[in-house]
């Protein structure tokens, strides 16, 4: 298991700054743990919302947990929509 943290670049005016650092993040994953079959966790403050640009680019190389919960309540309660936008730091 690699158990990783980030704090990306905050305020909106940065985007282009975290796109970079993801960019970052996603390469240096993607060389050192790709063929290992190892679990990855990246947790940390993204300093973004959910469907930013940068958000997206790192979904691509990462499964949001947050997604798979709000599947999990849905499955088990048929709804989930209060829920769906509820994450840390972010109304």
């Amino acid at each position: 298991l690699v158990f990783a943290t980030t704090h990306l670049k905050a305020m909106p005016e940065y985007e282009r700054m975290r796109k970079k650092e993801v960019n970052a993040i996603t390469q240096a994953f993607e060389s050192s743990y790709n063929n290992l079959s190892v679990p990855v966790v990246l947790v940390g403050d993204f300093n973004d919302v959910p469907l930013s640009e940068p958000i997206n680019m790192m979904e691509k190389s990462f499964v949001d947990l947050h997604v798979l919960k709000i599947e999990k309540i849905k499955q088990k309660y048929g709804y989930a929509e209060k829920f769906k936008d509820r994450r840390n730091d972010y109304p």
